[in-house]
């Protein structure tokens, strides 16, 4: 039987057949036979344990060949890009007067007692509230700004996997610091979800948002390496593939199934592409996958009645090649502070 060559690939090959393709190919024998067919036909890089893969190049009228070899999936080492706030360039959004998502979701009252302000205290605190340091959320971003007081020492690891040129070290871009700041921040005005959480951060963007698939992968093969020696509870993606496709065939999806089954929850954004409400394809990995937990975003009007709230404009949603309804919830993401490191590309968009 023939193997799976993704759709552009096989355009590729037909339109430009003597060009240089990058290419991520998936075998069922594992990584090292992708890898070892991979040079056969063309050059292999880095292997992939976590997705049976093996990434590197390959001459596209050579695509036909590599097909005819069985239990293989080749498709491009596609561009990955950040899901950026408000869902348009330039438009961040006003923040509001007073922090109000976290009582809107309820976050707070799991907070230790001494995040929460005396004001804002039931006259008898009968809530079980988290004691010491939560587990560790690994954010696979553009990095952070770990010396930022909103993080303390609760910078486990910090770990640089992009391998495009032009990326600064920390955050260049600036999106990192503020999914992880809303995630797990312990700033005194503006406190994140889980302000008592470890953080680790595995920077595989550029400073222009940009990052290739098998950047993404190799973070998730470092989280699964590493899960148990930082107590890595929970994987954030707030980022997606460039190209539509099924998660049968994606490696990003692959590698993140690994993460779920290894007990790892994987969180990923919905994306922010959608106009005017309308429905759209979800078929971007990695929240095209049904184990990756889809999040999209509310408007909560800076209210805390959810009677008012809303889903943002431009919040994705619909369902993916494979069927099913994505997003499984959705959280605030609008009208919402966090931190941005001055002079990232964030900051002064």
């Amino acid at each position: 039987m023939r193997s799976y060559i993704a759709p552009s690939l096989e355009r590729t090959a037909a339109d430009t057949p003597s060009a240089t393709v990058q290419v991520i190919v998936q075998s069922d024998a594992g990584a090292a036979d992708a890898r070892s067919v991979l040079n056969t036909y063309g050059t292999a890089d880095t292997q992939f344990g976590i997705a049976d893969a093996s990434v590197g190049s390959i001459q596209a009228s050579a695509l036909d060949d590599l097909a005819t070899v069985p239990g293989l999936v080749v498709t491009p080492n596609n561009p990955v890009a950040l899901d950026a706030p408000g869902g348009q360039a330039g438009l961040k959004g006003a923040p509001g007067s007073d922090p109000i998502w976290q009582k809107a979701v309820g976050v707070d009252q799991l907070w230790p007692e001494s995040f929460v302000p005396a004001k804002h205290r039931p006259p008898k605190d009968t809530v079980p509230r988290i004691s010491g340091t939560g587990p560790t959320i690994a954010f696979v971003d553009s990095g952070i700004e770990a010396g930022r007081a909103d993080f303390g020492s609760r910078v486990l690891a910090d770990v640089n996997l992009s391998d495009l040129p032009n990326n600064s070290p920390g955050d260049g871009f600036g999106h990192g610091t503020l999914v992880a700041g809303l995630a797990a921040g312990a700033n005194a005005t503006y406190t994140g979800a889980a302000p008592t959480a470890g953080i680790v951060s595995l920077d595989v963007m550029d400073d222009n948002g940009m990052a290739r698939t098998s950047d993404v992968i190799r973070a998730a093969q470092w989280i699964l390496a590493n899960h148990d020696r930082y107590d890595i509870r929970v994987a954030n993606f707030s980022l997606h593939s460039t190209t539509p496709t099924s998660f049968r065939w994606d490696p990003l999806d692959k590698a993140i199934e690994k993460l779920w089954f290894a007990g790892v929850v994987v969180v990923a954004s919905a994306g922010n592409d959608t106009k005017g409400g309308q429905q759209i394809r979800m078929g971007f990995a990695p929240a095209n996958d049904p184990f990756a937990i889809a999040v999209g975003a509310l408007d909560l009007h800076n209210s805390t009645n959810l009677q008012l709230t809303t889903v943002a404009p431009w919040s994705d949603w619909g369902y993916t090649f494979d069927g099913f309804a994505k997003p499984e919830l959705s959280a605030p993401g609008r009208t919402i502070t966090g931190p941005v490191p001055a002079g990232s590309t964030l900051a002064n968009t």
